[in-house]
């Protein structure tokens, strides 16, 4: 019995210890050129590229002032009453509110003190009036012809972060249905170096496939980020608009999507991100005016409370407007951009065969 442990101990030693082997691992080939958007990781560096364009990308800010008109439901208003003069005069409450927005800007085109930048139209552009209604009844979501309030724009800015001896942005063109806008700053003078345009052709969004990688450049609650994702539903509708996954939050909007053609360094414009599939929870606060930052929570709170809202991404679904909306778009507005002042960023505009 001894002895076939000694063997057995013996045999366990000289198999374990052999020479040493050495594997040898090959560095992964590029894929061979098809002429499609490439759905795996790319293998050549990206970062030179990547950081380029990421000067590109700008925080676009807006702040919008409303003041606000409130009405009993006993006094019956509808929206046709509210074109009669001296209707404020009916409304019980009368104040003043803000409200914020910001998004991400693409710097399209330079021309010497002219920029023109590419965003989403909800982000910069603000209904003048907005009506609420009173519900038909009590719980119930349905609306009755009476208004609650009305709210009237009395004052709009915006800010492009970043950009020196700006003027105020002004809104050059956009579209409701597409979600696009185009923005134009002018300098007061000429910079010393030219500012670092997008230099990437416009992609064809209608060959974009399930899974195919991009790249997306924004600002989320206000910081510059680069993330990835894959396609999900490309050409989900006659627009080629598709959809991506993305953890990323409110600000993304605008952001520029890229795709690789056939490895680095063969990035193209397919889309710009619009929407993401959001919740929107309601709650109640203080009046900020009135509660200092240093508010005892242990104590009961006497002053007026006000409804506000919060949006999250909760689902990770981001909705993107493909490339062939963006130029389309450019295009049935070269007229409106020349007509204020703009030279229409025609050389900037290259898109891909």
């Amino acid at each position: 019995m001894r002895l076939l442990l000694i063997l057995f101990t013996f045999s366990l030693i000289f198999a374990c210890s052999g020479q040493k082997q050495t594997l040898q691992l090959n560095k992964p080939l590029a894929p061979e050129p098809d002429g499609k958007y490439d759905s795996e990781f790319p293998i050549q560096p990206t970062a030179p590229h990547l950081n380029r364009f990421a000067r590109s990308i700008k925080l676009i800010s807006t702040m919008t002032f409303y003041k606000a008109y409130q009405f009993r439901f006993e006094d019956y208003i509808t929206e046709s009453d509210l074109k009669k003069p001296g209707i404020q005069k009916l409304s019980t409450t009368e104040y003043i509110y803000q409200r914020p927005a910001s998004g991400t800007a693409t710097l399209l085109s330079q021309n010497d003190r002219e920029l023109i930048f590419l965003t989403c139209n909800h982000i910069v552009n603000h209904p003048d009036t907005i009506i609420t209604y009173y519900s038909k009844k009590e719980n119930s979501r349905e609306k009755s012809p009476f208004v609650h309030s009305m709210s009237v724009k009395i004052k709009e800015t915006m800010n492009i972060v970043g950009i020196q001896h700006a003027s105020q942005p002004v809104l050059l063109a956009f579209e409701e249905k597409t979600d696009l806008a185009i923005i134009g700053v002018k300098l007061s003078r000429i910079p010393p170096a030219p500012l670092p345009v997008l230099n990437v052709p416009f992609g064809k969004a209608a060959q974009l496939e399930w899974g195919t990688f991009i790249y997306f450049l924004s600002y989320p609650l206000g910081k510059l980020m680069l993330s990835h994702s894959l396609v999900s539903q490309p050409n989900r509708d006659s627009a080629h608009n598709f959809l991506f996954n993305s953890s990323l939050t409110r600000g993304i909007s605008g952001g520029i999507v890229l795709a690789l053609r056939d490895g680095v360094p063969n990035f193209e414009i397919v889309g710009i991100v619009s929407a993401l599939g959001a919740q929107t929870q309601y709650f109640l606060k203080p009046d900020l005016n009135r509660v200092s930052w240093m508010f005892d929570t242990y104590q009961p709170y006497t002053g007026d409370i006000y409804i506000d809202q919060q949006v999250g991404n909760n689902s990770g679904v981001i909705f993107a407007v493909s490339a062939e909306n963006i130029v389309n778009f450019l295009k049935k507005n070269k007229r409106r951009i020349e007509e204020q002042g703009f030279e229409f960023p025609t050389k900037f505009i290259r898109v891909v065969r």
